[in-house]
């Protein structure tokens, strides 16, 4: 990359005096005045306007838990917002032990350049967190970089966990709070984002891990009505992931019961026993969201979307499961891309460091390595059918002996299989394009990989996409321009926000952008090569995915 196309994206694009004060006061639609502030970003020292903690919902408490979201009913007057509102109540992935938040959670940020000549488009983040943690908070998901392309960016809190995902396969919850409130924080943006400048026919829906899912979802779901113009499914995952849905959430439900000692006799007396304990207590007694099973993180977490049953007394968001209602294409024909990181199982080098006896466990017992969507009883010759094709594809037919064999086949059937199968879908009646990337970059931005003491092993690991959109303070290193860390992340903001506003990556090439991304095609699966240099390919995955794309035909039910 040219040192003049590294100073553009080190100075500010938004030269001139910031306006009078008052253009940091914002009206809303439906709620009031919110007052925001001037910021200044810690890399590129560009000025941006924030607006921090905006309550787009009710809390979600007492009679309001396990319910779908009620919107806000705004304030007399002026509001600050110049601090985040609270993180929804989870347990901290770095210690379970202990949980932090708070169930009155629905807050959202708004950041825009100090120049809203517009409308401008908006780009919504959705965070992952495996439906248990995280937040939309700053410290995480700094905006500077991409308000720096000329975009408006806001980021939200969901509920998670118990709170945000509780099921009863019935009436009495239907589950999908959690992803019923990022639909909620979706219609926010669309009624209010004008008055911040922003585009409300602009909106780009973009996330990683549990977020992209969630995203997809949405845009399959009928309570969708154009919420979003265009989706960037990030790290893996859509939908069609082994692990969205929660196939037995009642299971799940009684089994929290079980742990509380609760005693119950009915669906309805099990949730009101449930609205009434303490929610810190909940979240304390939710297993981990690090599944121990054998691979590591194949099963759906405890507290997870559902489908919806029939009787339930709210709108459905999720009627049906995923597949079918991508089958039923009935949904928007919009501009997606759609990515995963080279090497997204590479955590399972862990899980074989911390058990000695995984691979002897796997190869006395392959029943393990089935896909638990299936349902395939592992005695069958349809499972004996699977094994075969697993073992000929990943292990040259020999038993488990190489972890890098064992991180291709977790990143394979844990990851990648779902956005490529998403896509193969999408492509069967869409008319709009497409992208498809795969992220190889491993650098000082890498953060799970180095705090996961990962450095020697090739390919970058599930989430590590992230750090190269999102200055994240507690973590990112200061780096100097000559960094290639430094021009990767130049790149992915660059393309991310062209997405957004040209609905595609790179509508002209220069000196840092110096390909043009190839939409996939159904004869040709073109794919965008994210590493130290861009490059145009085809087939990222060498073709082993046919061989899931045929089981799932064959043994997929819904």
């Amino acid at each position: 990359m040219s040192l003049r196309h590294l100073q553009k994206f080190k100075n500010v694009i938004f030269s001139g005096k910031v306006r009078h004060a008052s253009h940091l006061s914002v009206t809303l639609k439906h709620n009031g005045k919110v007052e925001g502030e001037k910021l200044r970003g810690e890399i590129l020292a560009n000025e941006y306007l924030s607006w921090k903690g905006i309550p787009y919902g009710k809390p979600p408490v007492e009679e309001l838990r396990f319910k779908a979201p009620v919107p806000h009913s705004g304030w007399i007057g002026s509001q600050k917002a110049t601090k985040h509102g609270n993180v929804c109540i989870q347990k901290l992935p770095s210690n379970p032990s202990k949980v932090v938040g708070d169930e009155d959670c629905l807050f959202l940020n708004v950041y825009t350049p100090t120049k809203r000549e517009g409308p401008l488009p908006v780009m919504v983040w959705v965070h992952g967190g495996a439906f248990s943690f995280g937040s939309g908070d700053a410290d995480y998901f700094s905006p500077e970089l991409l308000v720096n392309e000329d975009v408006i960016v806001v980021t939200f809190n969901y509920r998670l966990g118990v709170l945000g995902f509780l099921g009863t396969e019935d009436k009495h919850s239907q589950g999908n709070y959690g992803l019923k409130d990022i639909a909620m924080a979706c219609e926010w943006v669309k009624d209010n984002i004008g008055a911040f400048g922003g585009d409300s026919e602009k909106i780009t829906l973009f996330g990683e891990s549990g977020g992209a899912m969630m995203i997809h979802s949405l845009l399959l779901s009928p309570m969708n009505r154009g919420l979003f113009q265009k989706a960037i499914l990030q790290s893996g995952t859509s939908a069609l992931s082994s692990c969205f849905l929660q196939p037995k959430p009642l299971e799940r439900a009684s089994e929290l019961a079980r742990y509380l000692n609760i005693k119950y006799k009915t669906t309805e007396q099990l949730v009101h026993e449930l609205k009434r304990t303490d929610a810190v207590i909940l979240a304390q007694n939710v297993p981990s969201w690090i599944n121990r099973e054998i691979p590591n993180g194949k099963l759906p977490l405890a507290f997870s979307p559902c489908i919806e049953p029939e009787d339930s007394l709210e709108p459905r968001i999720l009627p049906e499961s995923p597949t079918n209602l991508l089958r039923k294409n009935v949904h928007p024909d919009i501009p997606m891309i759609v990515g995963v990181n080279s090497a997204e199982g590479l955590y399972a080098v862990s899980e074989w460091q911390n058990n000695a006896c995984l691979f002897g466990i796997l190869n006395d017992e392959p029943e393990h390595l089935l896909p638990n969507n299936w349902n395939v009883d592992p005695n069958s010759a349809v499972a004996k059918e699977i094994l075969n094709d697993i073992y000929r594809v990943y292990f040259n037919n020999e038993p488990i002996r190489n972890v890098t064999d064992y991180v291709k086949y977790v990143s394979d059937s844990q990851w990648n299989y779902g956005p490529y199968s998403s896509v193969c879908h999408h492509l069967e009646h869409q008319k709009s394009p497409i992208y498809f990337y795969v992220f190889s970059f491993s650098g000082d931005l890498s953060i799970n990989k180095i705090k996961k003491k990962l450095k020697d092993y090739e390919g970058v690991i599930h989430g590590d996409d992230v750090p190269y959109l999102f200055p994240m303070a507690r973590f990112a290193p200061k780096m100097t321009q000559d960094n290639p860390a430094f021009v990767t992340r130049a790149r992915m903001v660059k393309m991310w926000a062209n997405f957004a506003k040209h609905e595609n990556p790179t509508p002209s090439t220069d000196s840092l952008l110096n390909v043009n991304w190839s939409k996939v095609e159904k004869n040709s699966f073109n794919y965008l090569d994210i590493g130290e240099k861009l490059e145009v390919k085809v087939d990222p995955f060498e073709g082993r995915l046919k061989i899931w794309q045929k089981m799932d035909e064959k043994f997929q039910k819904s």
